[in-house]
């Protein structure tokens, strides 16, 4: 076997899984070299009741080892207590009550195990002094994807009824300080690294308007980025004042412009009521900003006009692919609440200027269309072609904005 070209050893190892790659590295010296590279997967996944970070940490100081990760999904998930309990109430108040009892008591047994386990690695596994030693060492990190929304119940033995109520949005906790501070941590401790890819699922929208020091800090990391996808949480709290919006909207665009090299965006504002974009648009325009470089955009649960939106849309001259709206996150077989609203102008007029001005490959819609002033209305829960959308007038007109 030691005669073998190395292409057929690794052809060979390419078929194995991670026991048996380990027992064939045993064969020789020759075989264990070869087969070092195919002891990892280029992912690296996290979730929060592990001891992930120290293991990352461990990885990243053996060079052979290192230089496989190419992708770090960071699951920092959370229960909202209050409400995953009464969620396990709703989805079992039809079934014998003893049973559900015992069954409750050993699910949240389970839970309140991980969550010591939580306590103990998650609380710290951000900060910028375990990160910024660990990233420095990974020579081929290329993407970096942050989620809450990720179920951090994937292993057999966790008790199905904490799997269902996680499809339950309301069940999942968001703490809004500590994730800024995370986000943030991990971008500073980026600096080094040639990542291409970012992500987060649920980052709270005050992340854009901190300091102008730390996000000065930041704003390379997105330089060198070539895809972004971040879904934005705003909530409408007595704290969020006017200023402060601005500002964010102000700082998100300031972002953005910064992605020269930008091929793939991905933009989705989660809230009680559908975000205005206007803001941004304007801000983009007043720059006269066209990302030259972008082949695929999506946005997703926002209102804004038809003039606003296809001022924006028809300065992309090198996109492929376009996708307005969405599914939304919400529990199963509810009404889809993730699409896009017009303040003014009609859908029809928008897909007319798109079709005269751009050359798409792919145009499609998905989630609750409305609009507001040309008495235009869809529920898509799939994508669909905008070609292919049917006459569907809205029956009720709800206040502009409003998705509660």
């Amino acid at each position: 076997m030691d005669e073998l070209p190395t292409e057929l050893r690794r052809a060979v190892f390419e078929q194995c899984d991670r026991e048996t790659v380990r027992s064939l590295r045993r064969a020789s010296k020759a075989w264990a070299k070869i087969g070092e590279e195919y002891l990892l997967p280029s992912t690296f996944t996290t979730y929060p009741y592990r001891n992930d970070t120290d293991r990352l940490d461990s990885i990243s100081q053996y060079e052979g080892l290192a230089k496989q990760i190419q992708r770090l999904c960071l699951n920092h998930g959370e229960i909202n207590e209050w409400h995953a309990r009464h969620n396990t109430y709703f989805l079992n108040y039809m079934r014998n009550s003893e049973e559900v009892s015992e069954e409750m008591a050993t699910a949240w047994h389970h839970y309140n195990s991980l969550k010591k386990l939580m306590e103990l690695y998650h609380l710290n596994s951000c900060t910028i002094e375990r990160l910024e030693p660990i990233f420095a060492r990974l020579p081929n990190l290329q993407s970096v994807e942050i989620s809450l929304m990720n179920c951090i119940f994937y292993q057999e033995d966790d008790p199905l009824v904490l799997k269902q109520i996680w499809s339950i949005p309301s069940t999942r906790r968001v703490p809004r300080e500590a994730t800024v501070d995370r986000f943030t941590n991990i971008l500073l401790a980026l600096q080094t690294n040639a990542v291409t890819h970012l992500s987060h699922d649920r980052i709270p929208f005050e992340f854009f308007a901190q300091s102008e020091d730390v996000l000065e800090k930041v704003i390379p990391v997105f330089q060198r980025l070539t895809s972004v996808k971040l879904s934005m949480d705003l909530i409408d709290r007595p704290i969020d004042t006017e200023s402060n919006h601005s500002k964010a909207f102000k700082n998100l665009s300031r972002f953005l412009r910064s992605t020269t090299g930008l091929r793939a965006l991905e933009l989705d504002f989660h809230g009680r009521r559908k975000v205005d974009l206007e803001p941004l648009f304007s801000s983009l325009c007043r720059h006269d900003f066209v990302f030259e470089h972008l082949e695929e955009l999506t946005l997703k649960e926002f209102t804004s006009t038809e003039f606003a939106i296809g001022e924006f849309l028809a300065k992309q001259k090198s996109l492929k692919t376009l996708h307005l709206g969405g599914a939304g996150d919400k529990p199963k077989h509810h009404p889809p609440c993730g699409g896009v609203w017009l303040d003014e102008g009609s859908f029809k007029g928008l897909f007319e200027r798109v079709d005269r001005e751009m050359e798409l490959e792919s145009f499609l819609m998905q989630g609750d269309l409305l609009g507001l002033e040309s008495n235009e209305s869809w529920e898509l829960e799939e994508p669909v072609a905008w070609e292919d959308l049917g006459d569907a007038p809205a029956d009720i007109r709800p206040m502009a904005g409003n998705t509660d």
